[in-house]
């Protein structure tokens, strides 16, 4: 549905979801918005009715790759948002138990979802309708990335999974007037998000959001902002090697 009453809120704070406890589904309709002074992520994984918040914490403390039986998909959530950033998000998912964590890193190496971001929540059978069209299209490929011509300003983009094994997207802007070269989750990037964000940036970036695993043939679609005069890279290290793009706003 393309109206926006139609949307559920879910709000990321330092550190908790705020959210129903039932999502209208199996298409969901979400707003999400990162409330929190540092950037979160939205993980997912559909779980057996009955599964606890403990039994998950101790399914990522020991091995998140691993299998659990109590753990029955891993449907992709949202990749990285920056603080005071909002997205909304349209997808297909079945009926079900779900957890929504955030797996970002604390400078001790433990995780957001530690101090307590993680919820257990349900998604209804009521709603099945088609994705919107959305304004743009991005397609994942085996081997690379298609990207659209990038607008500044709010705009939805249907991401298609057009290869044949899981891609992600992962999403990261910087203003034009910085190096376009400086890769934002290098080496430096990748360490100031994996040591805990302490500190500012080591460069102005914005994340507007993105995509974790996509099984091939899904699409989603995200409407988020982005921003005038910036160069954005797209991301996918689903695969042994990183797949990129980079298009800046017009």
């Amino acid at each position: 549905n393309s109206d926006a009453d139609s949307s559920q809120t879910i709000r990321m704070s330092d550190y908790s979801f705020e959210m129903p406890e039932i999502l209208v589904g199996r298409t969901v309709d979400l707003e999400i918005i990162n409330d929190g002074s540092f950037a979160h992520e939205l993980g997912l994984s559909q779980i057996k009715p009955g599964t606890t918040i403990d039994q998950m914490l101790e399914h990522q403390k020991s091995d998140p790759n691993s299998a659990a039986d109590f753990v029955l998909g891993d449907p992709g959530g949202i990749n990285i948002i920056g603080p005071g950033e909002s997205l909304r998000y349209q997808r297909h998912l079945r009926a079900g138990s779900y957890v929504v964590f955030c797996p970002m890193a604390f400078v001790d190496g433990s995780r957001h979802y530690d101090a307590g971001m993680i919820r257990l929540f349900t998604v209804s059978d009521t709603r099945v309708e088609t994705l919107p069209v959305a304004d743009a299209t991005i397609t994942l490929n085996d081997d690379s990335i298609a990207l659209p011509v990038l607008i500044a300003g709010k705009r939805s983009y249907a991401i298609t999974n057009a290869g044949t094994v899981p891609h992600e997207v992962f999403i990261a802007g910087v203003p034009t007037r910085i190096n376009p070269d400086w890769d934002v989750i290098g080496e430096q990037g990748g360490a100031w998000i994996e040591g805990g964000q302490v500190g500012p940036p080591p460069v102005e970036v914005q994340f507007p959001g993105g995509h974790q695993t996509i099984p091939p043939g899904e699409t989603v679609v995200l409407t988020m902002t982005l921003r005038p005069a910036y160069s954005y890279q797209f991301q996918d290290f689903s695969g042994d090697q990183p797949i990129m793009a980079e298009a800046s706003t017009s």
